[in-house]
């Protein structure tokens, strides 16, 4: 079984060996906190370590090269986690590239191809992770890669008989939680238990404040794949349980065929939402409908009753086609 993981990605401007510009996986384990930082890359990851460091009341420079932060999310998601950045007092850059960088005991420089100059105590890089698929014998016995990880099946089986392979070095969808699935399937496999990876489904969580969560497709990829998609949307400002813990800064969003109720995909945005998610995606995997969650009584006051509300929209809609004789949808 082939689980060698992943490792940071470590750009040319990097300087190397300097106590002063960590990876993530630095990041993660030190001990002592820099007076400032400037954090390289505004993706899921860097934006989770500018929040930790905003809330321990350390100065934070955010540079992302896109548009926008958090790619990986929706525009939404993206939106929410830059003004709670903003409101932490993070200076967040984006459209900008680092193009040099130097350290000395004194501190750390980054040089944007714009011409300005930010100067730090440290500098955090989070511009990505890669497979660890170099020095580990791949080529010898020919284990096939495919977009830079080892090809599996879903019985996380390489293309040699007997080899397998598991998390990060074997999925471009770098979670924990599919590294441990992956895991067990090769495991069971492995036992003689033909077990099937179904990774169809997999929820994705953001650890900022508020949090961000998603699952499935987003509205664009939906409508192009089944042809007909819209969002069913419930805001936090309508929330009983937001108003009364003063958190309305949050929604949910399903992405459902406004005729079937299929659901393709959700976003949930707010307290608990990488929790939450977790009905969205069993929804998913179940193949439950709009009409269904919407049958599901949900407590109340709840956070977790935006998924029943969010169903009220579609509910309404397939009432007004059934009454307007064109079908209930």
């Amino acid at each position: 079984v082939i689980a060698t993981g992943a490792r940071p990605v470590r750009p040319g401007f990097m300087p190397a060996d300097s106590p002063r510009v960590m990876t993530t996986d630095e990041a993660a384990t030190a001990v002592d906190l820099p007076e400032s930082v400037v954090i390289i890359g505004g993706g899921v990851i860097g934006c989770e370590f500018a929040t930790i460091y905003a809330e321990l009341g350390i100065r934070t420079l955010l540079v992302e090269m896109l548009d926008r932060l958090a790619g990986e999310m929706d525009e939404d998601s993206a939106e929410a986690i830059a003004a709670s950045l903003a409101d932490r007092g993070v200076e967040v850059l984006v459209g900008e590239r680092v193009v040099a960088m130097s350290a000395d005991a004194e501190g750390v420089i980054a040089e944007l191809a714009g011409g300005r100059r930010i100067e730090s105590a440290c500098a955090l890089v989070a511009v990505g992770r890669q497979a660890n698929v170099e020095e580990v014998g791949l080529n010898e016995v020919a284990v096939e890669l495919a977009d830079g990880v080892i090809r599996v099946d879903d019985r996380c089986r390489t293309n040699v008989p007997g080899i397998y392979a598991v998390g990060d070095v074997a999925e471009t969808r770098q979670f924990a939680h599919l590294a441990e699935r992956m895991g067990i399937v090769a495991a069971e496999n492995i036992m003689g238990i033909d077990l099937v990876d179904d990774r169809s489904v997999v929820p994705i969580g953001v650890y900022t404040h508020p949090e961000a969560a998603s699952v499935g497709l987003p509205l664009a990829e939906a409508k192009e794949r089944f042809g007909s998609a819209r969002v069913f949307r419930y805001s936090y400002s309508n929330s009983p349980m937001g108003i009364a813990c003063d958190r309305t800064a949050g929604q949910l969003k399903v992405i459902a065929d406004p005729e079937t109720g299929t659901i393709y995909g959700a976003v949930w945005i707010g307290p608990h939402a990488t929790d939450m998610i977790q009905e969205m995606a069993l929804a998913m995997r179940s193949g439950i409908t709009m009409e269904q969650l919407w049958h599901t009584i949900h407590a109340h006051p709840t956070f977790q009753e935006a998924a029943s509300v969010a169903a009220d929209a579609w509910v309404a809609g397939a009432m007004r086609q059934e009454r307007t004789g064109r079908g209930k949808a």
